[in-house]
Formats: C-alpha cells, structure tokens, sequence
C-alpha cells in the first residue's frame, strides 16, 4: 500500500464534501426515528418503540453507507486515469496492482469515516432512550458494519477499473439492492416457480446476503447471539475478492 495515496483520495473525498452531506443525513434519520409517534404495532411493540426504531436506523445506515461507498468507488480510480496522474505514479515503480488498491482503500477509508458521521443517529436515539450499554457495544457494532462496506467497495473498485462510471455505478447499485433485499427475495423464490424461481434463486447465489451482514450489528447491540457463519463468510467474501482486485488490470496506463 501506498499511504500517500491513500491520504490524497480521503483529503479529495472530504474537500468534496460528500461526508458533510452525510452528516447532515445522519441528523434527518435522527429527527425521523425520534420525532413521532404510532399506534401500530410490530410483535407487540409500537413502531416507534426503541427497537423497532433501533433496527430502522442500522438498516438506513447500511444502505446510506453502501450508496456513498457505490459513488466514491465507481469514479476514483477512472478520475486518477482521466486526470492522467497515474503516469506520475509509473514513473516512481509502483505496481499497477499497489496503485490500485491504495485507491481503493483510500475510497474505504472515506466511506468509513461517513459511516462514523451517521452513527450519530443510532447514539442520539440510544441516548434519548438511557441505552448506555448499547453505546458501549457501538465500536464493536460499526467492525461489523464495516463488512458489507468492503465488500461493496471491492466490487464496485474492481469493476471501475475495466468497466465506465456509469456502468460500474449501476452494477453496484444493483448489487446493495439485491443484498439488502436477500429476505424478500429468498421468500418470493420460494413461492414462485419455474424461470423466476430459478433466476431469483441464482441472484440470491452469486450476490452476498449484505442484510444479513448488517443484521449482526443489530444483534450485537441487543446482545442477542451473532451468526457466526454470516461473519465468517463476509471474511472470507472479503478476502477473496481483495485477491482477485489485485489481479486485475488496466491497459491504459
């Protein structure tokens, strides 16, 4: 890794802005999630009540992270390449696989220092409802928050390098819709059949179960047993494809 561009793209990414905007709609779930009041109910409980809240709250944050994760990743290694800078980068030796993965890391990090901003809403919520001991639990909680992000990020940085923005952008959308949609998905697989079952089915085996992921930090939180095969295969899902990222290449140097 390179640490001087990995510090560049995070600089770049703050002076854009694009974690201040987060912030701010950190703020709004904030308001959202403690502002009103319901008579329905979800297992007994009001929909507004803590937990119900609680859970709203990790699943927005997952798909914020994931949305800003999708639009730091798709444009900083094709911007390195249209600004023409990576030809400063060649002339030094540095591998074209190194340069890579700095960008890329440097995308995470970014994305991660927004995930930070938008736990300001689950610990406004938690603080208005004395959950002292959940705030506790809340680094931990963000560690496993963090898995889906890089796997989003590894994807999407991976496609950026062969494929265009708009392209790659697409993609990775599609990929945190069909994540975090996974429950939903694997029901309708169940009650359909022929071609859709078997396409929903094949979806749900190539794309990974991002709500389950983002699901463990909820169960952390509550200190309810993780599932550990989740963890372990969002591990390993990361592993893998930071192995195959730095396989791959551009011609275009």
């Amino acid at each position: 890794m390179n640490n001087t561009i990995i510090s560049n793209v995070v600089r770049e990414k703050v002076h854009r802005k694009d974690l201040y905007i987060i912030a701010a709609f950190s703020i709004l779930i904030t308001l959202m999630m403690t502002g009103n009041q319901s008579t329905l109910t979800i297992n007994g409980e009001p929909l507004t009540g803590y937990t119900n809240m609680l859970t709203i709250t990790i699943l927005l944050i997952g798909l914020a992270a994931g949305a800003l994760t999708i639009a730091l990743s798709s444009s900083t290694i094709p911007n390195e390449y249209n600004r023409g800078t990576s030809h400063l980068i060649w002339i030094r030796g540095v591998k074209q696989s190194i340069y890579h993965a700095s960008l890329a890391v440097g995308s995470l990090t970014a994305a991660l220092i927004a995930l930070g901003l938008l736990l300001l809403a689950p610990i406004c919520l938690m603080l208005a409802n004395n959950q002292l001991p959940q705030i506790l639990r809340l680094p931990v909680a963000c560690l496993l928050m963090a898995l889906p992000i890089a796997i989003i990020c590894l994807l999407v940085s991976g496609l950026s390098i062969r494929l265009p923005g708009l392209a790659t952008g697409l993609f990775g959308a599609s990929i945190l819709i069909i994540g975090y949609a996974h429950p939903l998905l694997s029901t309708w697989a169940n009650l359909l059949s022929g071609t859709t079952s078997t396409i929903l089915r094949s979806l749900l085996l190539v794309v990974p179960d991002l709500y389950s992921l983002q699901m463990q930090s909820l169960a952390f939180l509550c200190g309810e047993d993780l599932a550990w095969h989740n963890i372990l295969g969002g591990l390993l899902g990361v592993y893998l494809l930071a192995q195959l990222f730095l396989l791959l290449k551009r011609k275009q140097a």
